[in-house]
Protein backbone atom coordinates (compact mmCIF):
# COMPACT_ATOMS: atom_id res chain seq x y z
CA UNK A 1 0.00 0.00 0.00
CA UNK A 2 2.96 2.20 0.43
CA UNK A 3 4.32 2.02 -2.57
CA UNK A 4 1.11 3.26 -4.26
CA UNK A 5 1.11 6.32 -2.34
CA UNK A 6 4.51 6.83 -3.20
CA UNK A 7 3.99 6.59 -6.35
CA UNK A 8 1.16 8.84 -6.86
CA UNK A 9 3.02 11.17 -5.18
CA UNK A 10 5.98 10.96 -7.66
CA UNK A 11 3.14 11.50 -10.18
CA UNK A 12 1.72 14.19 -9.17
CA UNK A 13 5.02 15.75 -8.83
CA UNK A 14 6.02 14.96 -12.31
CA UNK A 15 2.62 16.38 -13.54
CA UNK A 16 3.32 19.58 -11.50
CA UNK A 17 6.89 19.68 -13.52
CA UNK A 18 5.27 19.25 -16.53
CA UNK A 19 2.53 21.96 -15.88
CA UNK A 20 5.13 24.03 -14.64
CA UNK A 21 7.47 23.68 -17.77
CA UNK A 22 4.14 23.88 -20.35
CA UNK A 23 3.21 27.33 -18.91
CA UNK A 24 6.62 28.29 -18.51
CA UNK A 25 6.83 27.71 -22.81
CA UNK A 26 3.73 29.49 -23.33
CA UNK A 27 4.62 32.63 -21.28
CA UNK A 28 8.21 32.59 -22.94
CA UNK A 29 6.14 32.27 -26.61
CA UNK A 30 4.08 34.82 -25.74
CA UNK A 31 6.67 37.19 -24.86
CA UNK A 32 8.21 36.42 -28.05
CA UNK A 33 5.79 37.37 -29.64
CA UNK A 34 5.11 40.71 -28.27
CA UNK A 35 8.66 41.51 -28.78
CA UNK A 36 8.27 40.80 -32.35
CA UNK A 37 5.10 42.71 -32.63
CA UNK A 38 6.89 45.69 -31.40
CA UNK A 39 9.72 45.72 -33.36
CA UNK A 40 7.65 45.94 -36.31
CA UNK A 41 5.64 48.92 -35.41
CA UNK A 42 8.78 50.59 -33.71
CA UNK A 43 10.12 49.36 -37.63
CA UNK A 44 7.27 50.77 -39.06
CA UNK A 45 7.16 53.97 -37.09
CA UNK A 46 10.84 55.11 -38.19
CA UNK A 47 10.22 53.99 -41.94
CA UNK A 48 7.07 56.77 -41.62
CA UNK A 49 9.11 59.26 -40.35
CA UNK A 50 11.89 59.10 -43.01
CA UNK A 51 8.88 58.54 -46.08
CA UNK A 52 7.76 61.94 -44.31
CA UNK A 53 10.66 63.55 -44.77
CA UNK A 54 11.39 62.57 -48.04
CA UNK A 55 7.84 63.39 -49.08
CA UNK A 56 8.06 67.00 -47.45
CA UNK A 57 11.20 67.75 -49.53
CA UNK A 58 10.03 66.35 -52.83
CA UNK A 59 6.23 68.16 -52.22
CA UNK A 60 8.25 71.44 -52.26
CA UNK A 61 6.87 74.16 -54.26
CA UNK A 62 9.44 75.32 -57.20
CA UNK A 63 12.76 72.98 -58.03
CA UNK A 64 14.26 71.07 -55.43
CA UNK A 65 17.96 71.74 -55.17
CA UNK A 66 20.73 70.02 -54.35
CA UNK A 67 21.05 71.60 -51.31
CA UNK A 68 17.41 70.82 -50.16
CA UNK A 69 18.77 66.95 -51.01
CA UNK A 70 21.75 67.97 -48.93
CA UNK A 71 19.91 69.23 -45.98
CA UNK A 72 17.17 65.48 -46.32
CA UNK A 73 20.31 63.70 -46.09
CA UNK A 74 21.38 65.55 -43.30
CA UNK A 75 18.45 64.91 -41.07
CA UNK A 76 18.17 61.38 -42.29
CA UNK A 77 21.22 60.87 -41.02
CA UNK A 78 21.24 62.33 -37.71
CA UNK A 79 17.05 60.80 -37.34
CA UNK A 80 19.34 57.47 -37.72
CA UNK A 81 22.17 58.65 -35.41
CA UNK A 82 19.86 59.26 -32.40
CA UNK A 83 17.94 56.16 -33.15
CA UNK A 84 20.76 53.65 -32.92
CA UNK A 85 22.49 55.90 -29.50
CA UNK A 86 19.38 54.85 -27.67
CA UNK A 87 19.87 52.16 -25.28
CA UNK A 88 16.88 49.35 -24.89
CA UNK A 89 16.30 47.81 -21.52
CA UNK A 90 18.22 44.55 -22.38
CA UNK A 91 21.66 46.29 -22.69
CA UNK A 92 21.37 47.75 -19.41
CA UNK A 93 21.25 44.89 -17.33
CA UNK A 94 24.10 45.33 -14.53
CA UNK A 95 27.40 43.75 -15.05
CA UNK A 96 28.91 41.70 -11.85
CA UNK A 97 31.57 44.98 -12.10
CA UNK A 98 28.95 47.31 -11.47
CA UNK A 99 26.66 45.31 -8.76
CA UNK A 100 30.39 44.58 -7.29
CA UNK A 101 31.09 48.40 -7.03
CA UNK A 102 27.77 49.54 -5.41
CA UNK A 103 28.66 47.64 -2.15
CA UNK A 104 30.10 48.37 1.40
CA UNK A 105 33.21 48.01 1.30
CA UNK A 106 34.75 47.82 4.81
Amino acid sequence: MEEIMQNTGVEEEAKEDSTKDLFKEAVEEQLKKIRNQSMIIGFKTALQVVLEKILAVKGKPGKTTLRDYERLMKDIEQFCITGLEQKNDEEETDSPDETNSETVQN
